[in-house]
């Protein structure tokens, strides 16, 4: 009877698997086509306090913002640039400062995951390491990284997120 209600337990757990499936598949296609309107709660040309709250950053002059975030177990540390056109890029770099060692492991996920969000990217050799290039209609996403001098099998990586400003209209003659 144990055998019976095994195999009736896993019958159900394929069925629900595959339902799930089915109810997730078209959000994964529809979400990995996502254009980069700027980076969590600010969006690009948002003003210097918005962006500051949405980073939960520190002012440090210049029009520009620090913070810190946390991707997959990794710590991060960001800046923002924000000017009269308000947020128009961002920058993470591994923080080498708390002795993490972020592995080729750790870049894969974070590959697959921007893969699942924005689609398929451009990869090219960039100085001394690898890039893979996410342009979009708002904004680009370039992952660019490298192994550590430090230490042969830590990866030094940088997530850089930038506005494609649109171009403002020039006036045209005859309408003046």
């Amino acid at each position: 009877m144990n055998a019976q209600i095994r195999f009736n337990y896993q019958e159900v757990l394929k069925r629900v698997t595959f339902v799930i499936c089915l109810l997730i598949s078209p959000t994964v296609a529809i979400g990995a086509d996502s254009d980069i309107t700027g980076y969590g709660g600010a969006k690009w040309g948002n003003g210097f306090q918005s962006v500051l709250g949405a980073l939960n950053g520190k002012d440090i002059g210049g029009g520009k913002i620090n913070f810190s975030k946390n991707l997959f177990g990794e710590n991060f540390i960001g800046t923002a640039q924000i000017t009269k056109d308000g947020l128009i890029w961002l920058t993470l770099t591994t923080d080498q400062m708390d002795g993490v060692i972020f592995t080729q492991e750790s870049v894969d996920r974070l590959i697959k995951s921007l893969r699942e969000k924005y689609g398929k990217d451009k990869k090219t050799p960039m100085a001394g390491g690898i890039a893979h290039i996410w342009s979009k209609k708002s904004g680009e996403l370039t992952l660019h990284y490298s192994k550590s001098r430090a230490i042969e099998s830590s990866r030094l990586a940088q997530l850089s997120y930038e506005w494609k400003k649109p171009k403002s209209k020039q006036p045209n003659p005859s309408d003046l």
